[in-house]
């Protein structure tokens, strides 16, 4: 179960050249499991990511994750193209986990 809130998020994606490229987007919908990110650039799937979700209530820290899926959003008028972003986290810890899941349950509970 996931809840739908906005969250800014930090995305680091990297290059064929071996740099990271930084990407500003929103969450939006989390679960313990994983994220639904909206970003200006669709990511193919299975890319590994970096991301840090802001404001979240979360202990600071850059969480892994593997790109499940992508699309286009409805584009509105006189704004950019937006794409949704499913991600799967990848290699995150009992601990953390367990805070993202009472972090859904509260956010759950007041909407």
């Amino acid at each position: 179960m996931g809840a739908d809130v906005t969250y800014r998020v930090l995305v680091w994606l990297g290059t064929e050249e071996g740099k990271l490229e930084q990407v500003k987007g929103f969450t939006t919908d989390i679960s313990a499991g994983g994220v639904r990110l909206k970003l200006p650039q669709p990511l193919p799937a299975e890319q590994r990511i970096e991301m840090e979700i802001q404001d979240a209530g979360l202990s600071a820290q850059t969480l892994q994750g593997r790109v499940v899926r992508s699309g286009e959003l409805p584009k509105k008028r006189n704004e950019p193209q937006f794409y949704w972003v499913a991600v799967e986290y990848v290699g995150i810890g009992e601990g953390l986990r367990k805070e993202m899941t009472q972090m859904v349950f509260v956010i759950q509970r007041e909407q």
